[in-house]
Order: C-alpha cells, then sequence, then structure tokens
C-alpha cells in the first residue's frame, strides 16, 4: 500500500495531535478520537475499548465509548461467546499497533458465513471495518473499529494511511493516560485493590513501588534484592492477579 497524503491531510494530522495529546482523562481522548476520525474517514458507526488480556482468563473490555448507530449487539460480544469466532483467527500476531480493513485479513465469502457476521455486523447492518488495533510490548491494550454499511464501500487506501500516521500516536498518548502516577494517597488507596489476590508482604511493596513509577533496577536497589528476586516476585505477582505485564497492573490498580 502506497497512498500519498496531501497538504490538506497533513493539516488534519497536526490539528488532531494537538487535541488528542490536550485530552486530560481517558474518556475524553476516546471521544475525541472517534471524532477526529470521523471528520476524514467517514463511517456510520465507530466504537473505542479499551482490552484486558489476563494471564490465565478470559479478555474483558471497559471503557467502550461509541459514536454513530447504537451497536445494538455488544453485550451478546462482550459476553465471550465470539471471542475464538473464526472471524478473529490470526489477528492476534501483531506485535506493533496496526491499522488494517477486514478485508484486508480475509477474502469475503469466508469473513461473511462466520458467526460473528451472521449474527452480529449482518443484523447491525454493517459490513466493512477499519481497525486501529493499539499495543503495548506485544499486548493488545485497546481497539478502535469504524464501521460501513455495505452501500458506502470500503475503507480506502488513502482513508487507511491517514489512520496508520496517527496510530502510533495514539499509542503512546493511551499509554500515558493508563500509566499516569497516581499520588501517594491513591498508591496507597491502590494497592488495598489487590487484598483479594493473597499477595506476600514483599509482593505488595513490589506492587506499590511499581505504582510510583520506579523502574525494575530502582525497585531491587530500593528493596536490596537481586534481580533475579525481583523477577521471582514480578512473575508471582503476574500469575495472582491474572495480568501480563506493568501496564495491565497498573490498569488493575485503577479499577
Amino acid at each position: 500500500m502506497d497512498a500519498k497524503l496531501f497538504d490538506r491531510d497533513w493539516r488534519f494530522v497536526t490539528d488532531s495531535l494537538y487535541y488528542l495529546y490536550g485530552a486530560s482523562t481517558l474518556e475524553k481522548f476516546e471521544q475525541e478520537t472517534l471524532e477526529r476520525l470521523k471528520v476524514v474517514i467517514p463511517s456510520n458507526q465507530s466504537m473505542f475499548t479499551i482490552i484486558h488480556e489476563r494471564y490465565d482468563a478470559p479478555t474483558t473490555y471497559s471503557n467502550i465509548v461509541c459514536l454513530g448507530d447504537k451497536p445494538r449487539f455488544l453485550d451478546e460480544f462482550l459476553s465471550g461467546k465470539y471471542d475464538y469466532d473464526p472471524y478473529f483467527r490470526s489477528w492476534d500476531s501483531f506485535k506493533s499497533t496496526a491499522v488494517f480493513r477486514d478485508t484486508d485479513m480475509m477474502p469475503d465469502a469466508y469473513r461473511t458465513a462466520t458467526p460473528l457476521y451472521r449474527n452480529i455486523y449482518a443484523k447491525q447492518g454493517v459490513h466493512y471495518a477499519m481497525r486501529i488495533y493499539i499495543i503495548h510490548d506485544g499486548h493488545t491494550i485497546a481497539n478502535v473499529t469504524s464501521f460501513r454499511t455495505k452501500a458506502q464501500g470500503d475503507f480506502t487506501d488513502h482513508e487507511i494511511e491517514i489512520a496508520r500516521v496517527l496510530a502510533p500516536h495514539l499509542t503512546q498518548k493511551l499509554v500515558s493516560l493508563l500509566t499516569a502516577t497516581p499520588s501517594k494517597h491513591m498508591t496507597a488507596t491502590n494497592i488495598e485493590a489487590f487484598d483479594k489476590y493473597r499477595l506476600t508482604p514483599k509482593e505488595r511493596e513490589v506492587i506499590g513501588l511499581i505504582l510510583d513509577d520506579m523502574n525494575d533496577d530502582e525497585i531491587a536497589d530500593k528493596l536490596s534484592i537481586s534481580r533475579a528476586t525481583l523477577k521471582t516476585h514480578i512473575y508471582n505477582i503476574y500469575r495472582k492477579t491474572n495480568v501480563k505485564n506493568r501496564l495491565q497492573l497498573i490498569i488493575l490498580a485503577k479499577q
């Protein structure tokens, strides 16, 4: 794909980044993202979803913001019934933020025969989709999807290119919002959220330092332990809390 962006496109990107980086809350950022995208990439429905991949548990979703037509089958989709639908086969292979059309991933004959398409998309009246998979440290943390009807036609190479230019900035801003360092008061409050996981005192201490935005070397020095011992504590924390990385742990602390 080699779509050329015009001067007006770059003006749009520059203007959009000003508003996106200025968003002070996650909700404002999600809403602003959908509204800015719709200006140059028309759709009849779009959604911004935060994704929580767990260490040994089903994926969950939160902070869902919608623009345009109301999603009539959202609860059914979120039930987990379609987590392993053939529609999503091989979509977990991305290692960094990716932008694509559903028609880039599979032929229409295959796509329209899947239970997800027949039971949700077709009934909702949508046929085409463009997705921005926001990925951090190899894990999907959010999905921005724009939908169109069959009559509206598929998303163009030009539209995909605009989304690709914006995508790394969406990733950077989202990570900064999700990992914003809490105040000391909030850190103490959030550590209490881990009571149900039966963590050891040392593991709770490690979490507190993670929430204080310390890196591994700083935590090991603070606790006077080796990096290997720290990695063991972190592994046990992830296993007990069903998260896969530091970002997911911080998100869990804020819930």
